[in-house]
């Protein structure tokens, strides 16, 4: 796997919804659910950035990679 930056949880919330098709709901404090079209959730938070050990494990969830995301950054 790819060397992890850093990047902001609004960017990559933006890329979920704009290109992967997820729908956002407010979650409780400062925590996002995202949903994809199949009812998979996703829990990313917001106003922070995010670190490349909580990426990974984003990614694992909702079966993207890496490369797939870095392309739209």
């Amino acid at each position: 796997m790819p060397r992890l930056r850093p990047i902001k949880s609004l960017v990559l919330l933006k890329i979920l919804q704009r290109y992967y098709g997820y729908s956002a709901r407010q979650g409780k404090g400062d925590h996002i659910v995202l949903f994809d079209n199949l009812g998979h959730m996703t829990v990313i938070q917001s106003g922070k950035e995010l670190r490349p050990n909580i990426i990974r494990s984003i990614l694992r969830e909702t079966g993207l990679s890496w490369e797939e995301i870095e392309k739209y950054l």
